[in-house]
C-alpha cells in the first residue's frame, strides 16, 4: 500500500464518518418528531363552540388506589351529560387541562346535582388515567384550551346515562 492509497483510505474514512454523522442527526430528528406526534396523538381536537364548562371532582385529602377502573362516571348538567353521551366529546373545564371522572357513582352524583345526570364510560386498558385521589381519575389533555375546544378520547367510550337515583336514561 503506497502513500496515495493511504490518503484515499483516509478520504473514504472521513466521508464515511460524515455520512454516519448525518444519519445520526436524521435519526434524532425522526425520534423527536415521533415523540412529539405521540404526545399529542392520544386525543382528537374538535373546534366547536363551547356551551358550558364541566365541573371537577377532586378531594386532595383522600388517599388513592393504584388500580385503574374499566368503568368510570362523570357527573354533569342534564344537557351536558346527554351531549357527552351522544357525541363522545369532552369540554375541558375552566382552569383545567384534564378530563375528570370517578369510579364511584355517588361522587359523580354529587357533581351532577339533583337536576343533572351521570354518564357511564367504558375505559380501554390501553388508556392511561391519572389517579390524584381515591376513586378520582383524570385524563390529561396536553395544551388544552379550557372552555374553547372539545376533545374525543379514543378508548373512553360513553355507555349509558343515569339520573342521580341510578335510573338509566339512555
Amino acid at each position: 500500500m503506497d502513500w496515495q492509497s493511504g490518503s484515499e483510505f483516509m478520504d473514504n474514512l472521513e466521508g464515511l464518518l460524515i455520512m454516519m454523522a448525518y444519519m445520526a442527526i436524521a435519526s434524532i430528528i425522526f425520534f423527536i418528531a415521533g415523540l412529539i406526534y405521540h404526545l399529542f396523538h392520544p386525543q382528537t381536537r374538535y373546534s366547536l363552540p363551547a356551551s358550558t364548562n364541566f365541573t371537577s371532582a377532586f378531594n386532595p385529602t383522600t388517599t388513592f388506589s393504584q388500580i385503574q377502573p374499566s368503568v368510570v362516571y362523570h357527573g354533569a348538567s342534564y344537557q351536558n351529560a346527554f351531549e357527552i353521551f351522544r357525541t363522545g366529546l369532552w369540554l375541558v373545564g375552566a382552569g383545567h387541562s384534564e378530563i375528570w371522572m370517578t369510579s364511584d357513582f355517588r361522587i359523580a352524583c354529587n357533581y351532577a346535582g339533583n337536576n343533572g345526570a351521570i354518564v357511564e364510560f367504558s375505559v380501554a386498558s390501553s388508556v392511561y388515567l391519572n389517579n390524584p385521589a381515591q376513586n378520582v381519575f383524570t385524563y390529561n389533555i396536553p395544551n388544552a384550551r379550557p372552555g374553547q375546544e372539545y376533545y374525543k378520547i379514543p378508548g373512553i367510550t360513553p355507555v349509558a346515562v343515569y339520573d342521580p337515583q341510578g335510573n338509566r336514561l339512555a
